[in-house]
């Protein structure tokens, strides 16, 4: 029995020969490699070695697994995050062992799919709406009024109408706390002169008439916001109030944190996409070429052609 368990293996990785002891192997006899017989569709009886058609590069990182401790697996840098996907799945390896130090190539991989995900459902987003513009259906064309507003100039005006109102919205809740955009009204002229300064002790009572110290109006009040989130801070106006110092210490630290910390973010997210937009686009341009070349029979030069047009 200790012979057979220490017995050398030979392992033909696509035309690559591995040798190990098959005292490792068994250790998971659940396992691809740890359930191999003389009997295995795998083993070659003229040669006595056991013959896989897969690729090379990786199986040495499949025996680490067997050999060493499996929970650290080490993947080479240079690794595709689809053929190490592809390999760990044929072998049975879990993911999961992979050291961390090396896991950022399968995140990579994850991310790579997403980005072209995102694309491919944008590019039937925008096959949808092609086909939508040819249709007749009212619910469809106001499907395409709401979802899509660059789809046709009908839906551009009704979005620009939306955000003129919006904006429009927006600006007249703040005109309202400034002072030159008031209107007061008279009081009428058969009232006394008592009864009009007791109005007038009313309203600035009321706060009709009141003026904020610190800022007199929404339109200082956004200024100071955003000078105070830019971390900028010219001091004209400043607040007085300890509930004043605590809003500033809120807009300023968020302030850091939402225009700062998001930036390495927002790049990194860009350059994905860039980067998936321009392969997409370059290999749509090469199989064009391809089908060109095919039918015209000629040798395939597409790559020298793509390279001359870049």
């Amino acid at each position: 029995m200790e012979h057979v368990e220490d017995e050398l293996i030979t392992l033909n990785i696509g035309g690559t020969i591995f040798k190990t002891y098959r005292s490792k192997l068994i250790e998971y006899p659940h396992s691809k490699l740890g359930s191999l017989t003389t009997t295995s569709e795998h083993y070659l009886p003229s040669s006595k070695e056991y013959f896989f058609d897969r690729n090379p590069e990786l199986f040495n990182v499949v025996l680490d697994y067997y050999r060493y401790d499996r929970q650290h697996l080490h993947i080479p840098n240079y690794t595709c995050g689809a053929v190490l996907l592809q390999e760990f799945d044929f072998w049975g390896l879990p993911l999961v062992n992979i050291a961390d130090c090396c896991f950022h190539i399968y995140i990579k991989h994850e991310d790579s799919l997403e980005i072209q995900q995102n694309l491919v459902t944008y590019n039937s987003n925008t096959q949808i709406g092609n086909s939508l513009k040819r249709s007749k259906s009212f619910r469809k064309q106001l499907w395409l009024v709401l979802d899509q507003p660059n789809s046709s100039r009908i839906t551009q005006i009704c979005f620009a109408i939306f955000m003129i109102m919006v904006v429009l919205s927006v600006l007249m809740s703040c005109m309202v706390t400034d002072t030159k955009f008031r209107v007061e009204k008279p009081p009428p002229p058969h009232h006394s002169t008592n009864n009009r300064n007791q109005l007038t002790q009313t309203n600035s009572t009321t706060g009709n008439n009141t003026k904020s110290e610190t800022f007199p109006d929404s339109f200082i009040g956004i200024w100071w916001s955003i000078i105070t989130m830019t971390t900028v801070g010219y001091g004209d106006y400043v607040p007085k109030s300890s509930t004043g110092y605590f809003a500033g210490v809120i807009t300023a630290t968020s302030g850091v944190l939402i225009i700062t910390m998001p930036i390495a973010i927002i790049a990194g997210k860009f350059d994905g996409y860039y980067t998936a937009y321009n392969t997409n686009k370059t290999k749509t341009m090469m199989r064009k070429l391809q089908k060109q070349a095919q039918k015209n029979s000629v040798a395939p030069l597409y790559n020298t052609m793509i390279i001359n047009k870049h």
